[in-house]
């Protein structure tokens, strides 16, 4: 289970988490996953199956993280953290902006390909999907932030498939 510390904390943040609760949140998804493993349907070591069912637990711990709290921290404020010179490139707050006005689904497929630098095959696997579902999403996100970026259009108002 500690391969997967890194990854939920790092999802955990790309959802708004800051540093302390990602970390707590991560730790509070293996208890739950420990306490849960009687249900579980699969062997603990098969990665292909752990990761995306610890990704739902800590998902459904930081959905009750925010309700307790009655707020949500917007993307772009996690993401302007994680950039060491934003003033380098004035695209930068529009990029932002734009990346936190896509469809869920799509925002965090671009926030774990890309700004966590993972492969295709991670990102995949801890989101949940397969690498064809994963290319897809990004093809779409891409599109919609290329739109938004030259003409200023809001993104897709929701995402039907994968």
């Amino acid at each position: 289970m500690m391969r997967w510390k890194r990854p939920l904390v790092a999802l955990l943040s790309a959802w708004g988490a800051s540093g302390s609760d990602a970390s707590d949140l991560a730790q509070d998804a293996f208890v739950e996953a420990w306490l849960g493993r009687e249900r579980c349907q699969f062997s603990l070591g098969d990665t292909g199956e752990a990761g995306p069912w610890l990704r739902g637990i800590a998902r459904n711990l930081w959905r009750a993280h925010q309700r307790k709290r009655g707020k949500e921290r917007p993307l772009e404020a996690a993401a302007n953290s994680a950039v060491e010179d934003p003033e380098k490139d004035p695209r930068l707050p529009s990029l932002t902006d734009a990346i936190a006005r896509l469809p869920e689904p799509q925002r965090e497929a671009i926030w774990v390909r890309y700004l966590e630098d993972r492969t295709s095959p991670e990102a995949a696997a801890l989101l949940g999907l397969d690498e064809n579902a994963l290319a897809s999403r990004l093809w779409r996100a891409r599109v919609a932030l290329k739109e938004m970026m030259s003409t200023g259009a809001d993104a897709p108002q929701q995402e039907t498939r994968a």
